[in-house]
């Protein structure tokens, strides 16, 4: 799993929830975990990101998984 985009500010919890930073990934940089951690991560997340960031995050999963189908 991973977490992309502008995550400096948030560098040290990603770190502290097991994350590694990766800048070769083929969608850019970004932070990398286990997918046991998803669910840590989620709710880590729920804490920094703004619901319209989450609402846009789930069309672009959305999105994703409609290209991704076709």
């Amino acid at each position: 799993v991973a977490v992309i985009g502008e995550t400096k500010p948030i560098k040290d919890l990603l770190k502290s929830l097991g994350g590694r930073f990766n800048f070769k990934l083929s969608v850019g940089p970004g932070w990398v975990f286990p997918k046991m951690k998803v669910e840590a991560l989620k709710e880590a997340l729920k804490h920094v990101i703004e619901p319209q960031q989450i609402t846009d995050l789930k069309d672009e999963y959305k999105k994703m998984q409609d290209f991704l189908n076709s």
